[in-house]
């Protein structure tokens, strides 16, 4: 983020940050959301702070941003009657926000139970796998913990049979998807490589000791199988 801010700064462009699973995340103590003009928050209900569906909230210090953002959420209409721009209907129902408004207080403490996940995970696994990499001053909330290994398949076949659910996340690349076919120039051949490398293990907050035992120990097992 400092990086595509200097440069937007440079050319007066409006920075809109996505923050979509990132909510809770830090870089030098300064939270998610804080960096562009803009920032937008998921909160569907795969999200660290999900609701019972989807759902969002835009960021925004700049009142005239924030008075076209509010004018945007609902279909581009102001004073209920009249139409100023073409857009979708975007607003966050009260239940919704009742329920996500709940689940706020207990958030510092699943993210927090993440990362201690997450930390065992790192010194676990990394003699086995490719463990995500941490960047200086940046505190991950984790909402995938995800390894690479050129066994992928065969580890989450492995694991599967022990009853361990494992995930692919985006296993498609953007210019391999019908929608955008004639419209990518060019090609990703590391993306393309990485895809099929990378696995996302439970990291949930729910996750016990006992249960994270199991999966380290499945680790072990297949990997001491085929040394």
């Amino acid at each position: 983020m400092p990086e595509i801010d200097r440069i937007a700064r440079e050319h007066q462009l409006i920075v809109i940050e996505d923050g979509a699973q990132a909510f809770g995340a830090t870089l030098a103590e300064r939270p998610c959301g804080s960096f562009g003009d803009l920032a937008a928050l998921s909160f569907n209900a795969m999200k660290i702070l999900g609701g019972l569906g989807d759902g969002g909230i835009v960021l925004c210090d700049d009142d005239e941003l924030a008075k076209r953002v509010k004018m945007l959420r609902y279909s581009g209409v102001v004073d209920r009657e009249f139409c100023q721009a073409l857009s979708h209907n975007c607003r966050l129902d009260t239940l919704q926000a009742a329920v996500l408004l709940q689940r706020l207080g207990r958030y510092p403490a699943m993210v927090e139970r993440r990362r201690q996940i997450a930390r065992r995970y790192d010194r676990e696994l990394a003699a086995m796998v490719e463990i995500p990499p941490r960047l200086r001053g940046y505190q991950d909330v984790f909402y995938t913990y995800t390894v690479r290994t050129s066994r992928r398949d065969e580890l989450r076949q492995h694991l599967a049979q022990l009853g361990i659910e494992t995930r692919l996340q985006h296993p498609v690349l953007m210019n391999d998807q019908p929608a955008f076919q004639g419209r990518v120039r060019g090609s990703s051949p590391r993306a393309a490589r990485l895809i099929r490398e990378t696995l996302c293990i439970p990291v949930h907050e729910k996750l016990s000791d006992e249960d994270q035992d199991f999966v380290i120990d499945a680790f072990k097992t297949f990997f001491r199988a085929r040394s």
